[in-house]
């Protein structure tokens, strides 16, 4: 397996310079080499209908690709035309000048992968013209005609490819293809070729963060058959599985539609529909898997109870240990968070995770996750100021803070609730029950809600911490109100587990949660408010500049949970228990805690095994959402002085998901601070 892997690793490093070499070379003249298409094709000679602009977009972009399988492949599908994210930048914006599209292409969405690998491709076409044929209508004709357009184009797509791979004496690929995605899988290869193909055809659909789902779980069955049956051999199912995270990431840097790239992630472990637990030997290949390639993608979410082993949580840390991006998700707190907001048990126990750390619900939910951000830290730095010049009291500033909270959302609910999504056939065939008992994915789905983040959240409560100590400790704020008993003559920071900087936080999430739930439904197709504790990703910018001053980790906004820069944590554990104070019963969007550790704090099985100790606490005490980055100084300094030799590094720091090398000097080094032992 290992040497495979190195195989791999040596020709996906070499993967753009091979492809431009074909190009340049004519390879492959029968098909568009790597021209995209124009806006005049996709409007289809002034056809103004949105629907039928998707599909061929679809069709048109799977064209614009020529078959490319480097040496060994096995799990196969290259993006072969560059320029696809500036291509989909100026399509939106065509099509918003056309009056197609308003807004977006959808994105940040899971589909339902247990049913194509059920159905295949093939099933799903005959699923939209069997209710055509039943029911009729100009409505149901268009779908029927588009969804058939998009899933042609992708299998016409793999036939490329199946006849690229059998002119080049790989039977075993060619073989493989024949069967997916047209048609159900039956093997754990053929899973997770299908799985791999049809991924890819979505992000050339003009979607991003599509989430891939609970990956153990599906894939699962086809794996546990194929060794019981004796097709395959776990060192070689091992073998398979790496290949598929290698195809996932290597394509990254063309689909990206940010420079972050990181819009990849699967989901292991957690809970079933029933309740019961549900790890198993490919939870741990995975992770293995993970760990022997540190790619940067796809990222990896756990999702742990108290019932996980610890030995699944001690894997998935000797990953972080090699600088794997992992992100762990409480099912005791998110379940029934997502059940106080509409959702079904049984499909809130079915949840994913989206990239930016948002729940979803596969093939059910056509949520809009990343809808729009309320700026914590700018209703607390008005409050203060304000409050203070008017000699309120500490509760009445707290209540300024509340009141702007609340006008914040207002305001983000309602752009968000003016969204209209371009139509997505391809996406609409693979959602449950779409094609059989509604229409186009854009128009909604079982669960159709919209999640607004909080921004600034710990800015915003360690600019409160300064007014509270401004207010209680300074001699002429002492005469107003007595220090509440218990409480330091410091200065409280967020994260530091003091009482005052807890109950602040606590007060600020439930300002925003009350706020949110005034909204049922919001507008027309959105339904629910779901808030969060922040966004994974995100730029930098300089939105915090004002509040600097005041709530100190040099002007940079925390936009997850996270203490500031200059905050003296004792122990992860105080963090962990401070964040633990938000009631996230209310609070149910995801937006993980985010604690960093130099890699030398995970050196040895002790470390880790401590480590386990906390992600285990983290569950306990009710905490919603927790990542875990590992970093190395050295790395990362080598990284600034050589910035060509680091281009795939990929850091998490305060909410960002972004390339090192992208991020300007200032935040990388606020970032190398970070990974230094005494600072966090």
């Amino acid at each position: 397996m290992r040497k495979r892997v190195i195989i791999y690793e040596n020709l996906i490093s070499q993967r753009v310079c091979d492809l431009r070499t074909m190009i340049a070379a004519g390879a492959h003249k029968k098909y568009r080499t790597g021209r995209l298409p124009d806006m005049a094709e996709i409007h289809g000679g002034g056809d103004s209908d949105p629907r039928r602009a998707a599909s061929r977009l679809t069709r048109l972009a799977c064209e614009a690709q020529f078959p490319a399988i480097l040496n060994g492949e096995r799990i196969v599908f290259t993006a072969t035309t560059p320029g696809v994210q500036s291509f989909y930048t100026a399509a939106k914006t065509w099509f918003q000048e056309c009056g197609l599209c308003p807004h977006d292409f959808i994105s940040d969405i899971c589909v339902d992968w247990e049913m194509l690998l059920r159905e295949g491709l093939a099933g799903r076409k005959k699923a939209a013209s069997d209710r055509y044929a039943a029911e009729g209508g100009e409505r149901l004709k268009v779908l029927s005609e588009t969804v058939g357009e998009a899933i042609d184009a992708v299998l016409a797509l793999a036939e490329r490819y199946r006849e690229y791979a059998a002119s080049r004496g790989e039977d075993d690929v060619a073989a493989v293809l024949a069967a997916v995605p047209a048609h159900p899988a039956g093997t754990y290869r053929e899973a997770l070729q299908s799985v791999k193909f049809v991924h890819s055809a979505l992000l050339l659909s003009g979607h991003s963060g599509v989430d891939l789902g609970r990956f153990d779980q599906y894939m699962w069955p086809f794996l546990s058959s194929d060794v019981s049956g004796g097709v395959l051999g776990w060192d070689d199912a091992a073998g398979l599985t790496a290949e598929f995270l290698i195809s996932i990431g290597k394509d990254s840097d063309i689909f990206a539609k940010c420079p972050s790239g990181g819009s990849q992630s699967l989901s292991l472990g957690g809970v079933g529909r029933n309740g019961e637990l549900c790890v198993n030997r490919l939870t741990d290949i995975v992770l293995d898997a993970a760990r022997m390639l540190r790619l940067p993608e796809p990222l990896i979410n756990l999702r742990v109870t108290p019932d996980t082993p610890k030995s699944v949580i001690v894997k998935s840390l000797e990953a972080s240990g090699a600088s794997v991006r992992i992100r762990y998700s409480n099912d005791s707190e998110v379940i029934p968070g997502l059940a106080a907001l509409g959702y079904e048990t049984s499909d809130a126990r079915n949840y994913s995770v989206a990239s930016g750390g948002e729940f979803l619900i596969p093939g059910l939910g056509m949520d809009l996750v990343n809808a729009g951000e309320v700026p914590f830290h700018q209703a607390a730095d008005s409050a203060v100021g304000e409050g203070l010049a008017s000699g309120d009291t500490f509760d009445e500033i707290m209540e300024r803070c509340g009141a702007r909270i609340a006008r914040q959302t207002d305001e983000a609910v309602r752009r968000a609730g003016e969204t209209r999504l371009f139509p997505a056939p391809l996406c609409t065939a693979l959602m449950t029950g779409q094609l059989e008992t509604k229409g186009d994915i854009s128009e909604g789905a079982k669960y159709s809600n919209i999640g607004v983040h909080a921004l600034g959240a710990v800015n915003a409560a360690d600019s409160l911490c300064e007014a509270w100590k401004h207010l209680f400790v300074n001699s002429y704020g002492a005469e107003k109100e007595p220090v509440p008993p218990g409480s330091p003559s410091g200065y409280p920071r967020t994260g530091d587990d003091d009482p005052v900087s807890n109950d602040i936080l606590r007060r600020l999430f439930a300002y925003f949660a009350a706020a949110c739930e005034r909204f049922s439904p919001v507008s027309g197709r959105w339904n629910r408010v779901r808030p969060g504790t922040g966004r994974m990703t995100g730029g930098t910018g300089d939105e915090a500049a004002s509040l600097a001053s005041v709530s100190g980790g040099g002007g940079i906004i925390c936009r997850s949970l996270t203490p500031a820069i200059g905050t003296r944590v004792k122990e992860p554990e105080n963090a962990l228990h401070t964040f633990s104070m938000i009631d996230y019963r209310r609070v149910c969007n995801g937006g993980p805690a985010t604690i960093e550790f130099a890699d030398s704090s995970l050196g040895d099985r002790a470390s880790v095994d401590r480590a386990a100790d906390m992600v285990e606490f983290f569950v306990l005490v009710g905490c919603q959402q927790l990542q875990i980055l590992v970093m190395n100084a050295n790395d990362l300094d080598s990284a600034r002085r050589h910035p060509d030799r680091h281009g795939r590094m990929i850091v998490s720091v305060c909410g960002w998901d972004m390339k090192f090398c992208d991020l300007p000097d200032e935040y990388q080094r606020e970032i190398v601070l970070r990974c230094i032992p005494s600072e966090v």
